[in-house]
């Protein structure tokens, strides 16, 4: 249904036009038909004969004005198809940011590429970066000569294979601290309801476990 109604919206100046010019044309004709006779001695013939199409005058209105009164409630409907997945779609996006702010983990999303498209302000707290310097890259996972590529890739086999990974992780802050991470990191795909196509992200949520770990060490340390 929303494809014939994104045809007949965006073809819908092209009919109007058609369909007056017609209405026009047949007027046109219809008052010279009755106005002819008046010049002569025969009395004019209002709407007892059909025109050339088989259909007397009323006819005719009746049903141009059927056809436009269809024709314009397509319309209103395609519009408010249109609003309404808008209004929908807003608010979805309005909860999504303000859960998003208000949570105490840390929330990176990604697109298809792997590449963030959005964090939210405890990311950039727990991470030490700026919103800047982290859109439109990958999650990086830091080690004391670098980054830690054999972990990343770890984490990405298994969302590619099964759609979801959990576990803990050791990287470096922009401060260039050593902190502890327990993330997961979740493939979301989502079908637009006008499209079709699949659009999919990918959802890391993250707590700083740091002090845990660090308390966890100390007292293997203790204990041996």
């Amino acid at each position: 249904m929303p494809t014939l109604v994104n045809f007949l919206l965006t073809y819908t100046g092209y009919f109007q036009y058609v369909v007056m010019q017609g209405f026009y044309s047949w007027s046109a004709n219809s008052f010279l038909v009755v106005t002819a006779p008046l010049s002569s001695s025969r009395s004019p013939s209002l709407s007892l004969q059909p025109d050339v199409y088989g259909f007397h005058e009323d006819t005719l209105i009746l049903i141009i004005t059927i056809f436009l009164a269809v024709l314009l409630a397509i319309m209103g409907y395609g519009k408010w198809i249109k609003l309404s997945l808008s209004f929908h779609a807003n608010r979805r996006q309005s909860f999504i940011d303000s859960l998003m702010e208000n949570t105490k983990e840390g929330i990176w999303i990604a697109n298809k590429d792997r590449e963030i498209e959005q964090v939210n302000g405890a990311f950039l707290e727990m991470t030490g970066w700026t919103e800047p310097e982290v859109m439109h890259k990958c999650f990086k996972v830091m080690k004391e000569s670098g980054r830690n590529y054999e972990v990343e890739n770890l984490i990405w086999q298994e969302v590619v294979k099964s759609g979801f990974w959990h576990g803990e992780i050791w990287t470096y802050n922009n401060e260039g601290q050593r902190v502890s991470f327990d993330m997961s990191v979740t493939r979301v795909s989502t079908e637009s309801k006008i499209t079709k196509l699949l659009d999919i992200k990918y959802v890391g949520l993250m707590s700083d476990v740091t002090d845990r770990k660090v308390n966890e060490q100390t007292m293997h340390q203790l204990a041996t």
